[in-house]
């Protein structure tokens, strides 16, 4: 099914584990509650899709165009969204742990309520982005602009980011207290191992010696 042309599809409630959507078209699809895990949607377009609950536990998204979809409650676990295009998205309570979302556009895109602990979200457009009471526990947010970004009643334990970045958003000082600070890490002596975030969505012990 590899650069299918599937707009306004209805695909909903459809078992399509492990398909090849890769490069295909899926503007305006219904794709509500369907069973896509490990599926291939690398560069393929779905703007103002259907994918409220639908399951895509690691799938590929990469390069994908998804502006102005709806993604409530979908479950995005594992998934490899890096570069893709979720501007203007609602992904009100969707599961995104261990998500890759490097490079990622989410400008204006509305997070209230997902679940993202250990996503890496590094290098993402974020102006504007809601991430209102969402769960940022050991994500990785360094090198993103957090411009205009709302963090209200947001989990930012062990969240990785920088203190220039403060400067763009309103951190409460409990917030501030939980993410760790990158540049502000004192390496300690070579006998006492510090955990530091491995690749993009993984940590470890890292021991200096």
């Amino acid at each position: 099914m590899r650069s299918t042309r599937l707009t306004y599809a209805n695909l909903s409630e459809a078992q399509l584990e492990d398909t090849d959507f890769s490069s295909g078209h899926l503007d305006f699809a219904n794709i509500s509650g369907a069973q896509l895990r490990n599926a291939d949607l690398a560069h393929s377009t779905l703007r103002s899709a259907n994918l409220e609950g639908t399951h895509l536990e690691g799938a590929k998204l990469f390069n994908a165009r998804l502006q102005s979809s709806r993604l409530v409650g979908a479950h995005l676990q594992h998934g490899d969204l890096a570069s893709v295009d979720l501007q203007d998205a609602q992904l009100w309570g969707a599961q995104l742990q261990h998500a890759n979302l490097v490079d990622a556009q989410l400008q204006r895109a509305q997070f209230f309520g997902a679940q993202m602990q250990h996503a890496s979200i590094r290098r993402a457009h974020l102006q504007g982005t809601k991430f209102d009471q969402v769960n940022l526990r050991d994500s990785d947010l360094r090198d993103s602009s957090l411009s205009g970004v709302t963090f209200d009643r947001a989990d930012l334990t062990y969240a990785w980011m920088t203190t220039k970045q403060t400067e763009e958003t309103n951190l409460s000082p409990e917030q501030i207290h939980q993410a760790v600070f990158i540049d502000k890490i004192d390496i300690p002596p070579a006998t006492t191992p510090v955990r530091l975030p491995e690749g993009n969505v993984d940590w470890k012990e890292y021991d200096p010696t």
